[in-house]
């Protein structure tokens, strides 16, 4: 289809994700700098590598770190700026956080927290990348650079329409945007957070499918209601096991119930409110930790059931009988 075409439809879906979070940082035109977020960046970057040592991560969110971690079991010297005064801040809590980079630095990976970019130089005879200017004044030598500061939604796409936005576009619990017959799932919506009741933008793949899911039945007639999307992340950096769901990286002085188990990289912890589980960690040991998000996510009251599941050793058949009746026979979703 050429670009400028016309084509009429009857219902539309708005899919289209997000695109790099874009760093007004000189220099990022240099050789040797990527962008990670496409497998063709992970392609021209591997390219890149064969001929350098000293990598630069910069942004300390998922993908950053996965960066950092693939960058280190190549064998390179890498070093990762991270403008929030800890790794992972969005999904981890301070001690969380705290864990992870000892493991990274036990590994060989230098970790730089509340501090950014503001430059980057290059060689003389080559302009490729040679050095990154920090906030503090200081210089990390480097000869690549991997931006990973994350994406946003594209909603560039619906500007100059009456379709209604924010930081993504607004949709209903049916995915229906401010327009008729207008939908929008994915990394480019602003939908309906159970925990909150809010609508946020959760760019993650589970809640990408959950979304589309419920608007292709509305599409098609049904009336499906988006109900059970929320922060997941289930991940392995150098053989040490994360996970959190909902409200995971809250404080103590958030004003919830908050528990915890830590004994060295061992780490879990729970959120509670209202006698109701909105969030969880935990580190090596994961022991019922799906059971954990299921719990998150159809809003159980874990009221005497706090020692089991802050050990691990809670089952399905401590849950609710019509809880459990519903896992047994695959209702747990709630299309409907």
């Amino acid at each position: 289809m050429a670009t400028g075409d016309t084509i009429s439809y009857g219902k539309l879906l708005l899919a289209a994700g997000g695109v790099p979070t874009a760093l007004p940082i000189p220099g990022v035109d240099r050789p040797g700098v990527f962008f990670m977020n496409t497998i063709e960046d992970a392609r021209r970057a591997k390219g890149w590598l064969s001929h350098t040592q000293r990598p630069l991560v910069i942004g300390a969110g998922l993908t950053g770190m996965k960066t950092a971690e693939a960058l280190a079991q190549m064998g390179k010297q890498v070093t990762v700026v991270e403008l929030a005064d800890r790794v992972l801040s969005t999904v981890l809590d301070s001690r969380a956080s705290q864990i992870v980079t000892k493991w990274f630095t036990s590994r060989g990976v230098d970790v730089a927290t509340g501090v950014r970019v503001i430059r980057l130089e290059g060689r003389e005879d080559s302009n490729d990348v040679r050095t990154a200017v920090l906030s503090t004044g200081e210089s990390i030598a480097c000869d690549s650079v991997f931006l990973t500061a994350g994406v946003r939604p594209r909603i560039e796409l619906v500007r100059g329409s009456q379709i209604r936005v924010d930081s993504g576009i607004l949709v209903d619990r049916g995915m229906r945007t401010s327009i008729p017959n207008v939908y929008a799932a994915g990394d480019i919506a602003q939908a309906y957070e159970p925990i909150t009741g809010e609508n946020r933008v959760v760019p993650i793949l589970p809640n990408a499918y959950l979304g589309g899911r419920v608007a292709g039945i509305n599409m098609a007639g049904g009336n499906a209601q988006y109900s059970i999307g929320m922060s997941a992340n289930s991940t392995a950096f150098f053989g040490l096991t994360v996970m959190s769901a909902g409200l995971a990286n809250l404080e103590e002085d958030s004003g919830f119930q908050i528990l915890r188990k830590d004994i060295g990289i061992a780490y879990r912890k729970l959120v509670i409110r209202d006698g109701k589980l909105v969030g969880m960690l935990a580190i090596a040991d994961i022991r019922g930790v799906g059971l954990l998000t299921g719990i998150i996510r159809d809003s159980i009251d874990v009221r005497g059931m706090e020692n089991k599941l802050l050990e691990g050793d809670l089952q399905l058949i401590d849950l609710p009988a019509d809880i459990t009746a519903k896992r047994l026979e695959g209702r747990s979703l709630r299309w409907m």
